[in-house]
């Protein structure tokens, strides 16, 4: 399983090679009429991409590192005073860049901004609960964490609830509704997203298997910059070629 962000963000830019799947490739798929078996777990695990990166390795959006560039005891005085972004902003750098960061105040600092309605406050204290960072590890509470941000529309949220449904993290396992959640991060250019909407596909998990469909999903997320994309696309043509 590959880990979808590197310090928590997918780089923007457009990676080592611009993917451009051969239209002979296309053709000889197709004209397999069977396809190569997917049905081993271990081509799906090994490619499937995990975006729940360790709170350390979180980047929160703009507006709370903003937020950390400001004055730290005026951020201090703000987070104490009841405002979201600068709890946030606290829990996820100003501590820790003045050796005063651990753990427990993270989860500390992150549930006071969620309980103020922080949709980016209850990501970080969902990834909290789900690596047990500051907290005792508990699955079923990140999922409610996860699901309280997405009905504020954060796209990330939407991603973790795909990969919670698809992985039976914290709710029961269920394939189509983990394909909603990451087909309404995708709209919002969730690019590990548009790679595991492609991994459903390709398995044919909540979806019937549709290979064009895969690859297409793949070369989009390819084409954003996700490199795990890229390097899916090799190696399911390297499946198909080996076949």
């Amino acid at each position: 399983m590959r880990s979808r962000r590197q310090g928590g963000w997918v780089p923007s830019g457009r990676g080592f090679w611009a993917v451009s799947l051969p239209v002979c490739f296309c053709f000889r798929l197709v004209a397999l009429g069977s396809l190569p078996a997917f049905s081993d777990d271990s081509f799906i695990n090994q490619h499937i991409v995990d975006a729940s990166p360790s709170p350390q390795a979180w980047r929160p959006p703009a507006s709370v590192i903003a937020t950390t560039n400001e004055v730290g005891p005026e951020i201090l005085h703000r987070a104490e005073a009841g405002e979201p972004a600068a709890q946030l902003a606290l829990a996820q750098g100003w501590l820790r860049e003045r050796g005063r960061h651990n753990p427990a105040e993270t989860a500390q600092w992150c549930r006071k901004a969620a309980e103020h309605g922080s949709a980016a406050a209850q990501v970080m204290l969902g990834l909290c609960y789900e690596h047990g960072y500051g907290v005792e590890s508990n699955l079923a509470t990140a999922f409610q964490l996860y699901s309280k941000a997405a009905n504020q529309g954060e796209p990330e949220a939407w991603y973790h609830l795909g990969f919670s449904y698809a992985f039976g993290r914290g709710v029961d396992r269920d394939y189509q509704k983990s394909l909603q959640f990451y087909r309404l991060a995708a709209a919002k250019d969730d690019l590990p997203s548009m790679h595991n909407i492609g991994m459903a596909f390709l398995e044919g998990r909540g979806v019937q298997t549709n290979l064009v469909e895969a690859l297409s999903w793949f070369e989009r997320a390819a084409r954003g910059g996700l490199l795990d994309a890229q390097r899916t696309l090799l190696d399911v043509e390297s499946q198909y070629t080996d076949a």
